[in-house]
């Protein structure tokens, strides 16, 4: 039999096989098949180049963003603070997120809820969410149209693929949309930050993406029929793995010694449940789902926990790309410094140019202070925001949720990303340091010349002219 191949919008922009429906790799049938996909992007991708800086003096305040909340021109009702499901159900007692948390870190959310069905499968775009530090992220789910019909998992997978290449337009749509109602807002609350008027073609590169996926599956044929047992069937673990990886190839052909990831990354308590975590996604299965509402809304404030994470990692991500910006232009500004004094052979040169050398030696200074200030500034604003990933497990109750999170934050590599951040910051202290102390030095030595020529050009002016 023929085999046809696609080319994929998927990350990697690989070919990818495409199995037809005759095509059997596994006894596993999933009944139900649910994506929660979470896009993000930092809004300084989305400003116009003069904008940035001035957006980054309040990035990480949270007045911007309770302002916004007042002024934003949209019906009531559909703008708020995110809550917590959890907090809804008699299990609340075992709080979720702490009330500082609640009252003062929350990403702002529009409730969108706008559905889109065709023959494969069901869309809803969520809610468009806004962080004070700067990221927004937009919640789309998706599930097969004929949820409850058994499907294989090549089959499923198949259609994701689909869903993500019809996924993307709408992303970009609705992020075209929301700039036009930020340009509002800014226009009245500060008019030096302006969103661009197209966005860029290359917009895509610097959106981040990360993917819930929640599924159930046929039981009636298998005799054992929790989830944990098909890590002791190789067809059935090979049939999670593919889902785990949602990838297109032929997993019949896994090296079972190569795929125990789902095993150590699956850190479910209970046999029947599966919650399995990588650097893509969560992949979630539990019995209950859909049947009880505090596991249903525990799931929530997990997808709400997970999309904060996600701001936070958009926010270090931009935080990186910023402080290397930063580094170079210092780098430029520190040898056009060099270069002034260098060219200045002996003291009679340089007093002959006196004044132009002194304009050239403050603009560079008041350049490398303005540099220090707003490097030290958007530090500063965005520093609590990124250390948010531990203080939204302060005082939380439930162990579960935490462990989670910590995961989620490990397989995220927010960890690495912060300590890049503070390494880079570090090295740039280190530099502007050093450079501060040799440039005072020179600079107080160009003034007191001046002060001295002055004076003897003083002095001798009165003994010629003693008038």
């Amino acid at each position: 039999m023929s085999t046809n191949y696609v080319k994929s919008t998927c990350p990697h922009n690989i070919e990818k096989k495409i199995y037809s429906e005759t095509e059997t790799m596994s006894d596993l049938n999933i009944t139900r098949f649910e994506v929660t996909g979470l896009y993000g992007i930092d809004i300084a991708h989305l400003l116009e180049k003069e904008s940035v800086e001035h957006f980054n003096s309040i990035r990480g305040n949270k007045e911007w963003l309770s302002k916004f909340k007042e002024k934003a021109p949209v019906s009531s009702g559909t703008l708020d603070l995110a809550k917590s499901s959890y907090a809804k159900t008699d299990s609340s007692i075992r709080n979720i997120f702490s009330n500082y948390y609640l009252n003062n870190l929350m990403p702002l959310v529009f409730q969108l809820n706008k559905k889109d069905i065709n023959d494969l499968f069901y869309i809803e775009i969520l809610s468009i969410s806004i962080s004070r530090n700067g990221a927004i992220t937009i919640k789309i789910k998706s599930s097969k149209s004929n949820s409850g019909i058994k499907s294989k998992i090549e089959q499923v997978i198949d259609v994701y693929y689909k869903y993500k290449e019809n996924i993307n337009n709408k992303v970009l749509s609705h992020l075209s949309n929301f700039i036009e109602l930020f340009n509002d807002f800014f226009n009245n609350y500060n008019n030096k930050i302006k969103f661009k008027k197209k966005m860029d073609d290359n917009l895509e590169q610097y959106i981040s993406y990360y993917e819930i996926v929640d599924f159930d599956y046929d039981k009636t044929k298998m005799k054992k029929n929790t989830i944990k047992s098909m890590y002791d069937n190789e067809l059935y673990l090979k049939s999670l793995v593919a889902l785990f990886k949602m990838t297109r190839t032929d997993f019949s052909n896994y090296d079972i010694s190569k795929i125990s990831d789902i095993k150590n990354n699956d850190y479910g308590d209970r046999v029947d449940e599966l919650w399995a975590i990588n650097q893509d996604r969560l992949l979630r299965h539990h019995p209950e789902a859909k049947t009880k509402e505090n596991i249903e809304n525990f799931f929530l404030d997990i997808i709400l926990g997970i999309e904060i994470l996600l701001q936070q990692k958009i926010a270090l991500q931009y935080l990186n790309q910023w402080i290397g910006k930063q580094n170079i232009e210092l780098r430029k500004i520190i040898n056009s410094s060099k270069n002034v004094f260098k060219s200045k052979k002996n003291v009679f040169s340089f007093l002959k140019n006196i004044k132009n050398v002194f304009k050239r030696n403050l603009s560079v200074k008041s350049k490398l202070d303005y540099l220090i200030f707003e490097i030290v500034n958007t530090y500063v604003n965005i520093y609590d925001i990124i250390s948010d990933n531990s203080m939204m497990q302060v005082n939380t109750n439930h162990t579960f949720f935490d462990l989670i999170m910590e995961k989620s934050i490990d397989k995220m590599r927010l960890k690495d990303i912060l300590c890049s951040n503070k390494d880079m910051i570090s090295d740039l202290f280190s530099l502007l340091t050093s450079i501060s102390s040799r440039r005072t030095n020179k600079v107080v030595l160009i003034l007191t010349i001046i002060m001295a020529f002055t004076g003897f050009l003083q002095l001798a002016k009165q003994f010629l002219n003693p008038g």
